[in-house]
């Protein structure tokens, strides 16, 4: 009726042993019929008697699904209570019970998000299927879940529900910047490494400790990973998976390349000119590389700076023009090569022409260079 998932009993035991169920209720119609099952396939199981009750300990508390009895003739005011939870935990998944159906309830159901609905004459393998939609939807949308206090689901979990729903998978990777995203498929995964079918064009373009990105529009995470090992006879390769992340660099709303080497930022602090490298650069962000920490650069500030990317008169009007800007620090984070930093900036108009016909024209340079890499 609301959908319906293929999970097989053992995984859907694997995801729920992991999850907070919570019951209201007021006259046991729920825990009698459903009492023992519930409690062997969950990790908590708690009760309410009192609607009233259950919202004030909503803030407090991680609960996944919600089995809801209404028995009450005025539909109305269990779907405003409804409204209330979502407004609290928008993601909490609602099986709602019910001895009144009809048409009208049916339909509020879709429009208030209601996962499942439970009529008089449902019985446990309806639940069954209705508690396969709520695992589906969390995993769909569970971006909450992957904190170090609301920890939940891990990659493992992941890579078990994408194997069996044999879902849709690409890798994503990037080369100088472009992003490369091909279909994939998973073959097989312990607790260290990922082994996946590839698309060859793809497989070259990657190297040893390159990050790649296992994204898939049935999960609401994306799983990091670095390469550990390519087969290009084989169209093969073998993952090393980092953490879970909520979106990556393809998500970019405006194209991100590697500069041609050489190309830096200069800057301003504390009446210093402190040069440093560049990664990458978009029209209003630059990722540097400084090999030394610069103990005086604070994140959130803001500094004034100088963008080198060797632009030539092909270009802009003047031979290595200079943009210079202020620029906003979003990141300063470690990594083994170095601190990289991220500045995001705003140009004035000549600036954002000449930047921008530099980036498109970088970009079919990298282009070149990807062709003759994979053909």
């Amino acid at each position: 009726m609301l959908g319906y998932l293929v999970l097989n009993v053992f995984l859907l035991t694997y995801f729920t042993k992991k999850l907070d169920l919570v019951i209201i209720e007021k006259n046991s119609s729920i825990t009698d019929k459903y009492n023992d099952y519930l409690q062997s396939i969950f990790k908590n199981v708690k009760n309410y008697d009192s609607q009233e009750e259950f919202l004030i300990d909503l803030n407090e508390n991680n609960f996944d699904i919600l089995l809801l009895d209404n028995e009450v003739i005025d539909i109305e005011s269990t779907f405003l209570f409804i409204k209330e939870i979502h407004k609290i935990n928008p993601l909490i998944k609602i099986i709602l019970f019910s001895k009144y159906v009809d048409y009208h309830i049916l339909i509020k159901c879709f429009k208030y998000n209601v996962t499942g609905f439970m009529s008089f004459n449902s019985n446990e393998q309806d639940l069954k299927d209705f508690l396969k939609i709520s695992v589906r939807r969390l995993l769909l949308n569970n971006s909450h879940k992957f904190n170090e206090n609301k920890n939940k689901f891990d990659v493992i979990d992941c890579l078990n529900f994408l194997k069996e729903e044999e879902a849709k998978l690409n890798l994503v990777n990037h080369f100088k910047g472009i992003a490369i995203i091909r279909a994939a498929q998973i073959l097989e995964f312990d607790e260290q490494i990922i082994k996946m079918k590839a698309d060859n064009t793809q497989l070259r373009t990657m190297k040893k400790d390159n990050q790649v990105v296992i994204s898939s529009i049935h999960l609401g995470v994306e799983i990091l990973t670095t390469t550990q090992f390519v087969d290009l006879e084989k169209d093969e390769i073998h993952l090393k998976y980092n953490n879970l992340i909520d979106s990556y660099v393809h998500h970019r709303k405006t194209p991100r390349v590697d500069p041609k080497k050489g190309s830096n930022v200069i800057i301003e602090l504390n009446k210093k000119l402190i040069k440093i490298d560049i990664v990458n650069i978009s029209i209003n962000h630059v990722l540097c590389l400084s090999k030394d920490l610069i103990p005086d650069l604070k994140i959130h500030s803001n500094v004034k700076i100088s963008i080198n990317c060797n632009i030539n008169q092909k270009n802009s009007n003047n031979l290595n023009y200079i943009i210079k800007t202020t620029a906003f620090v979003k990141e300063i984070y470690s990594t083994a090569d170095g601190e990289k930093i991220l500045l995001r900036f705003k140009l004035n108009k000549q600036d954002y022409e000449i930047l921008d016909s530099y980036i498109s024209f970088r970009i079919k340079e990298i282009i070149m260079e990807l062709k003759d890499i994979t053909y």
